[in-house]
């Protein structure tokens, strides 16, 4: 067997780490497997508690890659209130980059929302622009580190990802109630759940996680998970495709009713790609997704910019009250022109001020937030950014492409490159409404309701001929 040890480091005296020995063979000669870390910071655990959290982490994470090497890719989030990524599967290219951000992460504190962190890891990182190696057979693991009971409803999201194959390890630290950590697990619960009675007795658990994560890859087959993400009724609803059979879940969606919300902006491009001829095909191309939509201060706010050299804010998710309104906005806006298309700089202008919680955004109740990019060409600027804010933030991004150039710019910001549609040529713009609705809706899909096995086409790039 191989010998593991991992030597204590010294970020504060609250950790007290001894050497720790780990003996096994099974992630030196088992299966690949992406790991996703859901970490609680809420105001319960309080600064000094962090300190053994991060030292839990960074001697997990340390003990995966010396015995596994480049087999396990690793991603975290930490959720309160609000979740929010670290990093991603594919944020680093080495696990000391992994490392020295645990190092060097900071506590956050907040409310408990496990459910809603759950629903942020399954939109924003079980993808494979995320990083997810699922489509290629490799194992997916999550393990959820809570020290109370969560003020939301964690029971939805897990099932989705019990349904979707996906290995759920749950650790349980002082208050944490042991009903909620056997919901979340995956069975059987002796090898999934892990329980202890302080943070500091969290470095006792070290060895059995590693050793139950390293032995979970192994017993699992090559599976092919494919989440994607359908907004019906502007909720989110996940089609998971589990070892060749299909499932769907509906989750968190609900008829249309005055409760449902969303927040949309739209981003448009606003450039000589376009040009004043075709700018009328644009903008009727915003008219006709907004004309379908429920839209007021309780239901879908909208919010639109043009972008060229600099983004150009037309109103924000608060500015209207009414569809009226924001229709009428919509139909007097005017070409702007310049010769830069800075897509960029206007993906930041979105993530920083048209969803921010002043000009109207609701993420922090838990509302969905989605951008519509539409495009005329290659974007002249870096979209690294503020594509990065945007998934650390959970936007779902979808992309209308015009012309040849656009789609592989869009393919890259969108939440997943099949969210992008395509249209050859201006005049066949306008009706990709139509084509976009089903995205938004989930209409047009071969899903039905059911948690059973039904036919389902994917997702596939719409092309207007």
């Amino acid at each position: 067997k191989q010998t593991i040890y991992i030597s204590s480091f010294h970020w504060s005296s609250l950790l007290h780490s001894k050497h720790q020995v780990f003996s096994f063979k099974d992630c030196a000669q088992g299966l690949a497997a992406d790991v996703y870390f859901l970490v609680d910071s809420s105001w319960s655990m309080g600064k000094e508690n962090f300190e053994h959290v991060r030292h839990f982490l960074y001697s997990v994470i340390k003990a995966l890659h010396e015995a596994g090497g480049q087999k396990f890719k690793f991603a975290l989030v930490q959720y309160n209130s609000r979740p929010e990524t670290e990093f991603q599967l594919n944020s680093y290219p080495t696990t000391q980059g992994v490392l020295a951000h645990i190092k060097a992460m900071t506590y956050r504190g907040g409310g408990t929302l496990t459910g809603l962190g759950l629903d942020f890891l399954i939109r924003t990182h079980l993808n494979s622009a995320s990083g997810s190696r699922a489509g290629e057979g490799v194992a997916q693991m999550v393990v959820v580190l809570t020290d109370g009971r969560s003020q939301d409803d964690v029971s939805e999201p897990a099932k989705v990802l019990h349904l979707a194959g996906v290995e759920v390890f749950t650790v349980g630290v002082q208050d944490a109630v042991d009903w909620e950590l056997r919901e979340m697990a995956s069975k059987p619960h002796d090898t999934h759940i892990f329980s202890v009675d302080s943070f500091l007795t969290l470095r006792d658990i070290i060895q059995d996680l590693v050793v139950g994560l390293c032995g979970t890859g192994n017993e699992m087959g090559p599976v092919s998970l494919h989440i994607y993400v359908y907004l019906c009724k502007i909720c989110a609803i996940f089609c998971i495709l589990k070892r060749g059979s299909t499932f769907l879940i509906q989750y968190t969606c609900q008829e249309m009713t005055s409760q449902d919300s969303a927040d949309l902006v739209l981003l448009i491009d606003g450039s000589e790609n376009v040009g004043a001829a075709n700018f009328p095909y644009v903008r009727d191309l915003a008219l006709r997704i907004i004309e379908r939509l429920d839209v007021g201060r309780d239901t879908i706010r909208v919010a639109l910019a043009l972008y060229n050299d600099s983004p150009d804010i037309k109103f924000y998710l608060n500015s209207f009250d009414s569809k009226t309104s924001v229709l009428q906005a919509v139909k007097g806006l005017a070409y702007s022109g310049g010769t830069e298309s800075n897509l960029g700089a206007a993906l930041e202008e979105v993530a920083e001020s048209l969803l921010s919680q002043t000009t109207g955004g609701r993420a922090e109740e838990g509302v969905p937030q989605m951008l519509v990019v539409i495009s005329a060409g290659q974007s002249t600027d870096d979209t690294g950014a503020g594509d990065r804010s945007l998934k650390r933030a959970g936007v779902i991004t979808f992309g209308v492409g015009i012309g040849d150039s656009a789609p592989a710019d869009l393919e890259a910001v969108a939440t997943d490159p099949s969210f992008v549609l395509s249209a050859p040529e201006f005049r066949t713009v306008a009706n990709m409404g139509d084509q976009l609705l089903p995205y938004i809706n989930g209409e047009g899909t071969e899903c039905s309701q059911s948690s059973e096995n039904v036919s389902i086409k994917p997702f596939e790039r719409l092309t207007l001929g």
